[in-house]
C-alpha cells in the first residue's frame, strides 16, 4: 500500500508562475479622527504621544487635555482593532 501525500496548497490564489497582487500596508494601531476626518499616521502618533503623556500626569482628565488643545472634547475609543482618539473641535 502506498501512502497519499497531502496536496500542496497555494495561499495566493494566483495560478502558478503568475505574480500576486502586492499586500496592502498594515493598518496603523493608533488613529485620530478630528471632527470625523482621519489624521495622517505620523500626526496621529504624535497626538497619541501627547495625549498619553497628559493622561500619565492627570489620570482621567480628558476635558483638561481637550481644553489645553483648544478643543471641545477628546475621547479614546476602540474601533476595528485600532485605538482611535476622537476629537471634536
Amino acid at each position: 500500500m502506498t501512502k497519499k501525500r497531502p496536496a500542496k496548497t497555494r495561499t495566493s490564489g494566483a495560478p502558478p508562475g503568475k505574480p500576486t497582487a502586492p499586500k496592502a500596508a498594515p493598518k496603523a494601531r493608533l488613529a485620530v479622527l478630528m471632527d470625523g476626518e482621519p489624521l495622517a499616521d505620523d500626526d496621529a502618533r504624535a497626538l497619541w504621544t501627547a495625549f498619553s503623556a497628559h493622561m500619565d500626569d492627570h489620570q482621567g482628565d480628558l476635558a483638561g487635555f481637550a481644553k489645553q488643545k483648544g478643543w471641545t472634547s477628546v475621547k479614546p475609543e476602540h474601533r476595528a482593532g485600532q485605538a482611535v482618539l476622537v476629537v471634536t473641535t
